[in-house]
């Protein structure tokens, strides 16, 4: 369970222990983010590569065993089919923007980190923000049947309802996808690459949310040098928590 892994306090006037596992793996994705970030957008480009190859691969394939689930058409219901009482809710818009916002990495100076490393010229801008834009949704939604596909084999195999299937946040990824993969051939393997999609997904936007602070570095200094022995120190920081 998530308990087990995260070993989260009981509250904020708790302070806990140090978790070993969680360190190191924080520590590991520093050092990957050091080594990507060394040539500024040639290494990030490189790292975007092997990041953002996995994904769309996995989802496609997660998305058709999905829809062919005994049940699917539950969630796909769940999914499509609007609450119209809750349209005037200002907080399911408010929530809905956020994710359209947090999605396409916006307001928080990544596209415009990226975008400063572009020809002022470049004809292509316009053209690659609606690709983009559309790619990101398309593969939202493509991610978002075949999970609530998911959900609606599981509430109709089980007998219990939709709602209480499952709560949101992390127990989507670590309660769901595991009783998933179990519908699959070669169910570990698809674990793996399900969950190694989700390492790439992280340090891809781990990347992105460092290069903008990295960028100012390098235009205040002129000095890359300076950048790497920041996020150097950085690293070795979060790997001494880990010895604590």
């Amino acid at each position: 369970e998530t308990d087990v892994v995260l070993e989260e306090s009981s509250g904020i006037g708790e302070i806990g222990h140090v978790v070993s596992h969680l360190n190191l793996g924080l520590a590991v994705v520093w050092v990957i983010l050091w080594i990507g970030l060394t040539s500024g957008t040639k290494s990030i480009g490189y790292l975007n590569y092997v990041t953002m190859s996995l994904p769309p691969f996995v989802l496609v394939i997660m998305f058709f065993r999905a829809v062919t689930l005994d049940g699917a058409i539950i969630g796909i219901r769940e999914l499509f089919i609007p609450d119209l009482s809750k349209v005037m809710n200002i907080e399911v818009w408010s929530a809905a923007f956020s994710q359209c916002f947090f999605s396409l990495s916006i307001g928080i100076g990544v596209m415009t980190t990226y975008s400063s490393f572009n020809e002022p010229s470049d004809p292509n801008i316009v053209k690659n923000a609606v690709i983009v834009t559309l790619a990101n949704s398309f593969f939202s939604n493509i991610s978002a049947v075949g999970l609530f596909s998911f959900i609606g084999h599981i509430s109709k195999t089980e007998g219990i309802p939709f709602d209480d299937v499952v709560a949101g946040g992390p127990g989507l990824t670590f309660e769901v996808y595991p009783l998933v993969f179990q519908q699959l051939p070669a169910s570990n393997f698809f674990s793996f690459i399900f969950f190694a999609m989700l390492v790439c997904l992280g340090v891809s936007s781990a990347v992105s949310m460092v290069e903008p602070l990295a960028t100012v570095l390098v235009h205040r200094t002129r000095n890359r040098t300076f950048m790497l022995r920041f996020f150097g120190c950085h690293v070795v920081v979060r790997a001494s928590r880990f010895l604590v």
